[in-house]
């Protein structure tokens, strides 16, 4: 072995053949290597510098190698432990609804450790559950539980179906916004500045001046989670499934995940909730009202509720009694023939006055009147200061959505006021339902509260 010279070549295949079939984590082949390098190796013939140089290289190579696996695997490893991947691998999460006349009951699901930190679903009852990890102080990993509800749905046809419903879990940051949040509306609701509220003259009572946005209630949602009031979330939550519901599904598919929760439509109007939603709503902002009354100097008891038929319609006509329309024009249109409420331009298209004179460019294939101004025909809902307000400053009495009032005299709700799918005549005050009862949750129902004060 002495007297024959071995190449340079010869230590490649060597060393690669040994960074190929060892695994250097055991110390035998470690030492084999050294073995290999001390005594199988003439140092005569092959200097140190040209081994250890070709050696380096090679382990250099093998540790970068294993750099990159061991990043992928960890951000991999990672991506599965996010709550929000861990959910959407469940089927039946974002299962599409069928049928707008559900009517949902919620029950807790029994709590069932995994242990591989994935969803676990019992096949025989249905039962779901999951852990995802958080950071605590010591930056180590542990496991806190996502609380996760079964929703049993019963049909018309009494057929029951199961989906699986997530409670949010609020960051830090969403705490304190709501927390900020519920002070200001708190705050309005105590002075009933005419910013928020318009007193109706010769009633005894305040009307909201807009419909109820998503941000105002999306506050009384999360402050019931940081209440721990869970059952009556999910009682109050809306159902923005239902935007499925509406012909042409495909355009509408954004607004179940974005509606409610996106920023962009914080005052956009509240739809797809329930009445008992609606008088849970009242309920939490007459005990917020009544809570911080004492900072205000007041003695007023107060009661925020849904208005009945007869004071919605006063309100609408604002002082006139003929009026037609909340703006007290018989037209739907101004003299320049725009639109003064949201509502479909598609249906009675015949109808109106041309031409529609607007100062940039129109869509004339637009779904709504909003659409058309603004050239966009997946608008649905508008900003709830969109228009003119009428001359009890309430903005979209008319259009946009329908407002939840009770019948006179009962605690049966029915609608007013006309949406964004309706053609112009039921825009009109004393229109007709267009909904049956019992009224149920829907894309295109809202509601605004009313108040009154006693001494």
């Amino acid at each position: 072995m002495k007297n024959n010279k071995i190449s340079e070549k010869e230590i490649d295949n060597l060393l690669n053949k040994s960074f190929l079939d060892l695994d250097f984590s055991q110390p035998k082949n470690a030492k084999f290597l050294e073995s290999v390098a001390n005594y199988s190796l003439n140092p005569k013939t092959i200097s140190s510098t040209i081994f250890w140089k070709s050696f380096l290289n090679k382990l250099i190579l093998t540790l970068g190698t294993l750099g990159v696996i061991i990043t992928v695997v960890y951000f991999i490893n990672k991506s599965d432990k996010d709550p929000a991947n861990e959910l959407s691998n469940i089927p039946a999460l974002n299962k599409e609804a069928e049928d707008s006349d559900k009517v949902i009951v919620q029950e807790v699901v029994i709590e069932q450790k995994t242990a591989n930190n994935r969803p676990f679903i019992d096949k025989e009852t249905n039962q779901v559950t999951t852990y995802a990890p958080i950071e605590t102080n010591d930056n180590e990993d542990t496991l806190t539980e996502i609380v996760i509800y079964k929703e049993i749905i019963t049909t018309s046809n009494d057929k029951k179906e199961n989906t699986i419903y997530a409670l949010p879990k609020l960051s830090e940051k969403e705490i304190r916004e709501t927390v900020k949040e519920k002070k200001r509306i708190a705050k309005l609701a105590v002075k009933l500045g005419k910013e928020r509220y318009a007193l109706i003259p010769s009633k005894k009572f305040y009307m909201q001046t807009t419909e109820v946005t998503n941000l105002e209630y999306r506050t009384f949602l999360f402050d019931l989670l940081i209440q721990g009031r869970n059952e009556d979330f999910l009682k109050a939550k809306p159902e923005q499934k239902l935007w499925l519901n509406i012909t042409g599904v495909s355009k509408f598919y954004s607004y179940k995940d974005l509606y409610f929760s996106d920023a962009r439509f914080n005052y956009f109007p509240v739809v797809n909730i329930s009445q008992e939603g609606a008088e849970m709503y009242c309920k939490w902002l007459n005990e917020l009202a009544n809570t911080y009354k004492a900072k205000n100097k007041t003695n007023w008891e107060y009661n925020f509720r849904l208005p009945d038929e007869n004071e919605w319609i006063y309100a609408a006509k604002a002082g006139k009694a003929s009026a037609t329309y909340p703006w007290g024009r018989d037209s739907i249109q101004n003299n320049k023939n725009r639109f003064l409420a949201n509502f479909c331009i598609q249906k009675l298209k015949g109808k109106f006055n041309q031409p529609i004179i607007y100062p940039n460019k129109i869509d004339p294939d637009a779904y709504t009147s909003a659409g058309l101004a603004i050239c966009s025909d997946t608008i649905a809902t508008v900003h709830v200061f969109s228009y003119n307000p009428n001359d009890y400053f309430l903005y979209c009495m008319s259009g946009n959505v329908s407002e939840m009032v009770y019948m006179v005299g009962t605690k049966t709700v029915k609608t007013k006021g006309g949406n964004w799918t309706s053609d112009f005549m039921h825009l009109k005050i004393e229109s007709e339902d267009e909904f049956k009862q019992p009224i149920r949750p829907s894309p295109m129902i809202g509601f605004r509260i009313v108040v009154n004060t006693e001494n």
